[in-house]
């Protein structure tokens, strides 16, 4: 498969493609179905990565330093500056996953 560029497609045509993902992940309904789908689509580096980026998101909530988070995670400080970025920045979607699931 040819890699994929995302500026190399329109931002509609971008924005439709996250839309279906999104919806379709709406379906599922259990763990297992979830677990089936992420080990299909995703790598298990994807996963683990997704996983330090909630992890440093909730340190991050519980206000530890960025230096406590590299010191207890091993995460470099552009991922961490990165997760702030989209605490403070984004769509609120770190807040709403941690606050929901207290993690």
């Amino acid at each position: 498969m040819p890699k994929v560029i995302p500026k190399d497609i329109s931002k509609p045509e971008r924005e439709k493609l996250k839309n279906l993902l999104y919806t379709k992940i709406s379906k599922l309904k259990t763990k297992e179905e979830v677990a089936d789908f992420m080990n299909d689509v995703f790598t298990e580096s994807e996963i683990i990565m997704s996983i330090r980026r909630l992890e440093i998101a909730k340190m991050l909530l519980d206000e530890y330093s960025y230096p406590q988070i590299r010191q207890k995670l091993g995460a470099g400080y552009d991922t961490i500056k990165t997760v702030r970025f989209k605490i403070d920045n984004g769509s609120g979607g770190f807040l709403k996953f941690i606050k929901k699931l207290k993690i």
